[in-house]
């Protein structure tokens, strides 16, 4: 069994993705920190399922998690505007795609408490899952530290359907999961050294290969 799961593995090396990246950002702007929670120094995170149409338009946004209510209207307030690049609905290509997006409101977790906001996984710091995985460490030791948020938004990302239809196969998409997994302690360890870091520097190449860009 652990022969052919590094086999997949190896196969998702050297192959490239079965389809092309279609999906790219044009208008991502970043949602504005409601005030009085930046007056109180109040940090906080909203992971929120965007839905694209083949227009570029954004058709949905579902709020999955939010730490606060007020943060949650923020990114439903703003992503709702996002635009992307259209595209044609040629080589199967389909006529909307979802995806996932963190949005980190005080980038550095909670100390040192940080104005600035991340939008994305590509973007989320490594200061904000070093903080994660020090409180998972204290406060729960025996739980895997696959299981802080920031992987497992990674994890609710490669379950979309625009990552669905990106790697169609059904083992490949499994070996992307399982990269994951297997890559945890080498993250964790680089974003020890480097908190000040983007944390998708430091994820498997396949995996960044689907990861869509909100710069």
């Amino acid at each position: 069994m652990k022969f052919l799961v590094l086999m997949v593995l190896c196969c998702l090396s050297s192959l490239a993705l079965a389809n092309d990246a279609f999906v790219s950002g044009l208008s991502t702007p970043t949602p504005a920190y409601p005030r009085a929670l930046l007056k109180n120094a109040h940090a906080g995170k909203v992971l929120a399922e965007v839905t694209i149409s083949a227009t570029g338009k954004v058709e949905h946004v579902r709020i999955i998690e939010s730490s606060h209510p007020t943060f949650a209207e923020a990114v439903q307030h703003t992503l709702a505007k996002w635009r992307y690049r259209p595209w044609k609905l040629t080589q199967g290509r389909p006529a909307k795609v979802s995806i996932t997006v963190p949005v980190i409101f005080g980038a550095q977790g909670m100390e040192p408490f940080s104005k600035a906001i991340t939008v994305g996984l590509e973007n989320t710091l490594c200061a904000y899952l070093n903080q994660e995985v020090s409180l998972s460490e204290r406060n729960f030791p025996l739980e895997p530290l696959s299981q802080v948020d920031v992987f497992w938004h990674t994890r609710h990302y490669l379950a979309s359907s625009y990552v669905t239809w990106q790697v169609p196969d059904k083992t490949r998409r499994s070996a992307l999961s399982t990269e994951l997994e297997h890559a945890v302690p080498a993250i964790v360890k680089a974003c020890r050294a480097n908190p000040d870091a983007r944390y998708g520097n430091y994820l498997p190449h396949e995996i960044r290969g689907v990861l869509v860009s909100h710069n």
